[in-house]
């Protein structure tokens, strides 16, 4: 995809300012193909995963304990 140009969209939880301030040569020639091609974009917001994971213990925890508590 690099070399024909074609659209790329990569998803990543390391940070700009990492990746523009790598030391090892393997991470920078990979960071520096990434941002030759990709306009970074920070999407800063809530971690909505913690709180469904928090819900579905919530839900597993009352199903278990439905079940558990009619032996």
């Amino acid at each position: 995809r690099l070399l024909s140009r074609k659209p790329m969209i990569i998803t990543t939880n390391i940070a700009l300012s990492v990746m523009q301030k790598a030391t090892d040569l393997d991470d920078r020639r990979i960071y520096d193909r990434v941002l030759e091609v990709c306009v970074p974009v920070l999407f800063d917001g809530e971690n909505f995963r913690k709180g469904n994971a928090a819900e579905n213990l919530k839900k597993a925890t009352r199903i278990l304990n439905n079940e558990n508590g009619g032996n």
